[in-house]
């Protein structure tokens, strides 16, 4: 609270100054308010200022759930509300509705601090720190921008009302945009202070971590749009990853606890993290995984990408039990998929507080069906139950579930919300809850202060092995430091890059390389969930993939008492007492091509008639 109190300061008296500045009465701006002159001086001055410039991870926050949102623009989770909300798939993005991400308010900020460095009394290698600060800042928000809308102004100083030829120019050209981005954070690679201002903050394996990610999606989108250069920024992708996996060679070794602890500041592969304060900042995902607000599922596609314990597909899997029951599905199956969709189980309740398991001295009804509880029943629906207290941590993601109130148990998954019997809680359309973020101990608070991974060695893994791909040079040993090490977390058999041919996965895109799908297939599974899933299509070339009816799981319509609709019938009244997948969300339009970019705004366009839109979007 003490910082972010002393940024307001800061920022007020920066702003006095600048209302004050032109007046000519005023050219001598009172004693008691800073000036830039006077405001960037110290290193500490600077410290201060550089802390507004973490507001930019706010749009990694979970207060409102981006990572899913953009995960199901991507097809890898649907958002199963009324209005099937992929404005991608569905044919709805308008050139006013993308307009806030044209926005270089932020930019402004950090040159503010860029342009000051050298007029600061500083020692040289505080100099440098504090410039490789800014430059990283300044790179993650033109990475942004290169990545929605191709060329960019690039705007290296604080732009005076002179700068015209700036302010109503046009778009600088991508590749130097792209040179810029690496310029600048290969800068901040050298030059900044290898352990940052302290814990959790930019420190040269978070500047290594960015570089990453962002030459992966710069090298591939050159690559796959035809453009020039794309093995520059892959093999800077490549070193940087190499590094970072030398300095961390062991990872956390549960999963589940990467996105629903209280602290990670000791967590084994987590870079920074935007870290949540009682009283200071939380956030409300816990409430909101477990309220029946939140629309985000799998689909039966996303699903069915996890693979069996032996590595295998459930296409070749001698393990795989098929889909038919929801708890065949999940069994012998990659962990990543229990903890990122709720687990089927049933139990129970004598009243709404409290459960027992099935046992064989039971009836239960499930919609039209009445039965007795059997012997393998009752082994059955406890199935998971068991097992997430063997795999999870002990008070956050086990089973049964239950409202956000945190004291009254959800008594079976999946649900649907047009069959919840009372308990719209945890109820979707597909019947693949996601839960990726809860935290069943924290789900009474409100104002949840569980931490949220910014940057993090699991995905480094994964981006050293495409690049590696893309490069001709990934072998067995690349699989071993970086898809094998994360299958062990999971709890699958290690890749053996010999045995991935065109039969490995009979299902996949026949026009991706077999052990490149494999590659893809791990980066989806790992960070499912964490908001990648759009931007990989995109800079894969594959807007494709959207154009699909996403499928909900297996289904015998009477449990649920007929109110579902089954794939290969006309509506919900034509699929009673039917057997099969449900379908919720109408065929889409389908991709477009020029949705590989975003639209410019239309009010941009107007004030400066030097901007070009986008392709195949509307002008004024």
């Amino acid at each position: 609270m003490k910082k972010i109190l002393k940024y307001t300061v800061f920022i007020l008296c920066l702003k006095n100054f600048s209302a004050c500045k032109s007046d000519n009465f005023l050219e001598v701006p009172p004693k008691n308010l800073q000036t830039e002159g006077t405001a960037f001086k110290t290193y500490d001055n600077f410290q201060t200022y550089a802390w507004g410039f973490y507001t930019l991870f706010e749009q990694f926050a979970y207060e409102r759930p981006t990572g899913y949102e953009f995960d199901a623009y991507g097809g890898a989770l649907a958002q199963t509300n009324t209005t099937n909300s992929n404005f991608w798939a569905y044919q709805r993005v308008t050139e006013a509705g993308q307009s806030g991400a044209w926005n270089f308010s932020y930019i402004r900020q950090v040159n503010t601090l860029l342009d000051n460095v050298d007029l600061s009394a500083m020692t040289q290698a505080d100099k440098e720190h504090w410039r490789s600060v800014g430059l990283f800042f300044r790179s993650l928000k033109y990475f942004e921008l290169l990545s929605k809308f191709g060329d960019v102004p690039w705007i290296e100083h604080v732009l005076k009302e002179a700068d015209t030829d700036i302010i109503f120019g046009k778009r600088t050209p991508r590749d130097e945009v792209a040179k810029n981005i690496l310029r600048d954070l290969n800068f901040a690679e050298q030059h900044i202070k290898a352990e940052g201002d302290g814990a959790n903050t930019i420190n040269v394996n978070v500047v290594r971590a960015l570089i990453s990610r962002f030459g992966l999606f710069e090298g591939t989108w050159r690559k796959y749009h035809g453009l020039s250069d794309a093995d520059t920024y892959l093999r800077a992708c490549s070193d940087a990853s190499d590094k970072i996996m030398n300095a961390f060679p062991v990872l956390h070794h549960n999963y589940d606890e990467l996105f629903n602890s209280e602290d990670l500041s000791a967590t084994k592969g987590i870079l920074l993290y935007k870290r949540y304060e009682a009283d200071v900042l939380t956030n409300s995902i816990s409430r909101t995984e477990g309220g029946s607000g939140i629309f985000y599922e799998m689909t039966k596609e996303t699903v069915d990408g996890y693979l069996c314990t032996d590595g295998r597909t459930i296409a070749n899997s001698p393990l795989y039990n098929g889909d038919k029951t929801a708890y065949d599905e999940f069994r012998n199956r990659d962990r990543r998929l229990l903890f990122t969709a709720i687990p089927p189980y049933r139990v129970f309740m004598p009243d709404r507080n409290n459960w027992r398991y099935l046992t064989t001295q039971d009836i239960i009804t499930r919609g039209k069906i009445t039965e007795q509880v059997t012997v393998a029943d009752s082994v059955l629906y406890r199935e998971y139950l068991d097992l997430m207290t063997t795999i999870s941590t002990p008070d956050k993601k086990y089973l049964p579930t239950s409202a956000w109130t945190g004291n009254e148990p959800i008594p079976y998954i999946p649900r649907f919300r047009t069959f919840t019997e009372g308990f719209a809680v945890h109820s979707g359309q597909h019947g693949y809850k996601v839960w990726k973020y809860y935290n069943k101990n924290a789900r009474p608070i409100i104002a949840s202060t569980a931490d949220a991974p910014l940057f993090r060695v699991g995905e480094v893994m994964l981006n050293y092995a495409e690049a590696k791909w893309e490069l001709g040079a990934f072998d067995q040993g690349v699989a071993d430091r970086t898809i094998n090490v994360l299958r062990v977390r999971a709890g699958v058999a290690s890749m053996n890059v010999g045995e991935i041919n065109g039969s490995f996965d009979p299902n996949r895109d026949q026009e991706v390389d077999p052990v490149l799908w494999e590659i893809r297939r791990e980066r989806r599974v790992e960070l499912l969930g964490e908001g990648f899933a759009f931007d990989d299509i995109r800079r894969w070339k594959k807007g494709a993939y959207l154009n699909k009816q996403p499928l909900g799981r297996w289904v015998n319509n009477a449990e649920y008492n007929n109110t579902l609709r089954i794939q290969g019938y006309a509506s919900v009244a034509a699929s009673a007492d039917k057997e099969g997948y449900i379908i919720y969300c109408a065929p889409p339009p389908g991709w477009l091509e020029h949705y590989y970019l975003y639209p410019l705004p239309i009010t941009q366009l107007v004030l400066n008639p030097q901007l070009v839109q986008n392709p195949g979007y509307a002008t004024p």
